[in-house]
């Protein structure tokens, strides 16, 4: 082991990718993510060019689509298209060049962005990637990485990576011992594209993983659900410049495209306003034109009536996962009571998308508490777990022989926690039913 490992977690979201580096004590999160950066020119000795200005006929010029299909491609095992390019079998077919594969894609960005922070040398890499990432995905991920010269990758999922990550960022653990403790949380995960809740229970040093669920509902759904509302109100504006300006647009595709572009943009102000349970009511101004500005009057009701649907389907996620996750203790680990224990809840999520949770999670009887947003909590995790596989036990000895600062910031508690479950691996659901579905 060398003197100073470079240890590093990754977070392969399906909006962007976030990477941690180890400093310290703490994984310290690197800036600028992949989801606003790209440098890529490289040529491979197999054929092809790859560069901003001829893959994907620019669509590097918004590279979170690239991450963002690339990501739903693996997830979802079935083709997807990016500006007319067809994705078959993990390969876009490109105009100027033939075929590039998903792994070559990936196994670019990241290797552009490491470059970029100068890291050149990596000891101990962990990934983070969807929980419903099998061995297909992962091996995919397992070649692009092997692509730019790390063969020793480690792959955890989601599960894994947010409920180590909250342990860490909860409790500050820096100490080389714990003491004992039986504390059962509800970890929920507002994704983009699904929202993702799991129970576990933190027992000395054993993180177990007790019962999961996951819906087809997150973030993007309450977005356009925002989005369609606001549009609609513009329209219905009592107001001659804003009814002159739509009459006028209302059929000019890219200006009404940029119309939903600032919509969008102003959504973050829109659900922030709404956290505070004492504002019933609150005005967007929406700049249509440099001479045309539209007020946008919002209130709860409209609130409650976009969200209302979403939250009873999350609510119904997280009774069924706190009950079957009693029942499973009950079952087989009956000396553990947990039922009258479980009183949190961590979200995860953007601070847009979280705020709007808070009174959903009281209203069930639990404390909601407010973490991280998800790739930079599961970048943590997998950083953590990168940690946890850098200490060896000569490092343990240095530390207990000689606690000085160096010696006391390789040696981390997180070495000493180890997963368990009671469910299995591959077991869970989304939307009710059982995934993969059986052939």
């Amino acid at each position: 082991m060398t003197d100073n490992p470079v240890v590093i977690g990754i977070d392969l979201g399906s909006e962007k990718i976030v990477i941690s580096k180890w400093e310290g004590v703490t994984p310290n999160f690197l800036k600028p993510s992949i989801e606003s950066h790209f440098l890529g020119s490289v040529t491979y000795t197999t054929s092809f060019q790859f560069n901003e200005k001829s893959i994907l006929d620019n669509e590097l010029k918004f590279p979170e689509r690239v991450i963002h299909h690339v990501c739903q491609w693996l997830g979802n095992r079935k083709p997807s298209i990016i500006k007319g390019k067809e994705c078959v079998n993990g390969y876009f077919d490109c105009e100027h060049f033939g075929e590039v594969s998903i792994e070559v894609i990936l196994s670019m960005m990241i290797k552009s962005y490491l470059e970029e922070l100068k890291i050149d040398k990596i000891d101990h890499m962990v990934i983070s990637v969807p929980y419903t990432f099998g061995f297909l995905e992962r091996k995919q991920i397992n070649e692009a990485m092997s692509l730019i010269g790390f063969n020793d990758v480690v792959i955890i999922g989601e599960d894994v990576a947010s409920s180590v990550s909250y342990l860490f960022n909860r409790y500050c653990i820096t100490q080389l011992e714990i003491k004992g403790f039986i504390k059962p949380l509800v970890l929920l995960d507002v994704g983009s594209s699904h929202t993702f809740c799991q129970l576990c229970i933190f027992d000395g040093n054993e993180i177990l993983l007790v019962s999961r669920r996951s819906i087809e509902v997150g973030g993007q759904n309450i977005d356009e659900k925002l989005r369609a509302l606001i549009m609609h109100k513009i329209k219905e504006l009592d107001d001659d410049d804003v009814k002159e300006f739509m009459e006028e647009n209302g059929d000019d595709e890219k200006k009404m495209k940029r119309l939903e572009s600032k919509v969008h943009q102003s959504l973050i102000k829109l659900k922030t306003l709404f956290c505070n349970s004492v504002v019933n009511e609150g005005t967007l101004k929406i700049d249509l034109s440099s001479e045309v500005t539209a007020d946008v009057e919002v209130t709860r009701e409209d609130m409650n009536n976009v969200m209302s649907e979403i939250l009873k389907e999350t609510k119904g996620v997280i009774e069924e996962v706190i009950k079957e996750g009693i029942e499973e203790c009950n079952d087989k680990m009956k000396s553990m009571n947990i039922e009258n224990k479980i009183q949190e809840v961590c979200i995860i999520g953007s601070s847009g998308r979280i705020s709007l949770y808070r009174t959903l999670i009281e209203s069930i009887g639990l404390t909601p508490l407010m973490v991280l947003d998800n790739e930079t909590c599961n970048s943590c995790g997998a950083c953590c777990v990168a940690k946890k596989l850098s200490i060896s036990s000569e490092d343990i000895e240095n530390y207990q022989r000689d606690t000085n600062t160096e010696a006391s910031q390789k040696v981390h508690s997180i070495k000493f926690f180890y997963i368990s479950r009671l469910i299995e691996k591959g077991e869970f659901q989304i939307n009710g039913q059982e995934y993969p579905e059986n052939s």
